[in-house]
């Protein structure tokens, strides 16, 4: 409701047809006047001195960026990065765990399109796991009976001699809009000794997170959408222990050996590898100060 009645009361870039704002950011998000402002200023800073932007500037400023969301999340800081969208964010998770014979990933009916692709892909290219899509539910419906459904499908796996790998759900089901039980899923992950992968693209901004309490082990979420930066604006929450390497899609220099990885002088490998992967602009990242 909060971020409803912010969005509101700002001012909105008009359109030549639609001149009313649209608060409801929807998949590809909106923002108002003075983000735009300071969006065109960082652009002109990168534009004019790429290479000092890059290497010098930018990384003042995504350090800024990730401690106002690590705050707002309640998270280390360390933990908390960028990505460009929330599907890269799903796929740099999914194909970064390393799975054994008999692993399952397990998701929902309700699952965002493009994870339910990832997934698709990842059985394709690696024959030690499988795929279980949790069912039998129908919207509307009570959380227990999604909640039901989902140790239901865990348990048939274990008495199949398989193991729950990972578990994806969302915050919020992108079709239809509805708030999905994550709270009592990552409890029920924890109990079960499964891998919580939580798709928050529809949760920051729209509905209270808490990540320091809900400890997930993976968390992704879109900032375009209602905490209204430049679009795509992404972090996802990884375990520290959850992923055995931090390799970003695409590789790139940033990337840390191993012998690096272990160095105990290095804290998190997640802010060193992730700044950028590759060429990108990152104008869209940077926090705003007023």
């Amino acid at each position: 409701m909060h971020s409803c009645l912010i969005l509101l009361a700002l001012p909105f870039p008009s359109r030549p047809i639609h001149q009313h704002p649209d608060p409801g950011a929807g998949s590809f998000g909106t923002y108002p006047h003075p983000v735009r402002s300071a969006l065109h200023n960082f652009q002109s800073l990168s534009e004019a001195r790429p290479d000092t932007f890059i290497r010098y500037e930018s990384p003042t400023h995504l350090y800024a960026s990730r401690l106002a969301l690590a705050t707002l999340l309640d998270v280390p800081l360390d933990t908390c990065v960028f990505v460009q969208n929330a599907t890269l964010g799903i796929n740099t998770i999914l194909r970064n765990l390393v799975y054994e014979p008999g692993d399952v990933i397990v998701y929902f009916d309700t699952i965002y399109g493009a994870c339910e692709k990832t997934i698709a892909s990842i059985l394709e290219t690696n024959s030690n796991v499988s795929a279980k899509k949790v069912a039998g539910y129908d919207f509307p419906c009570e959380h227990g009976e999604i909640v039901e459904r989902f140790v239901e499908a865990v348990r048939g796996l274990q008495k199949d001699g398989l193991k729950a790998k990972v578990a994806v759900f969302d915050t919020i089901c992108a079709m239809p809009g509805v708030r999905f039980p994550f709270e009592r899923l990552t409890e029920e992950c924890r109990r079960l000794g499964i891998l919580s992968c939580i798709d928050g693209a529809h949760g920051i901004g729209q509905i209270p997170l808490d990540l320091g309490k809900l400890d997930p082990d993976f968390f992704v979420s879109n900032c375009h959408k209602s905490v209204i930066p430049v679009n795509p604006s992404v972090f996802p929450y990884p375990s520290p222990s959850g992923l055995r390497r931090p390799w970003t899609f695409p590789l790139s220099s940033p990337l840390l050996s191993s012998p690096l990885l272990s160095s105990p002088l290095l804290s998190s490998p997640f802010p060193i590898t992730y700044p950028s992967p590759s060429a990108n602009h990152l104008s869209p990242f940077p926090h705003p100060r007023p």
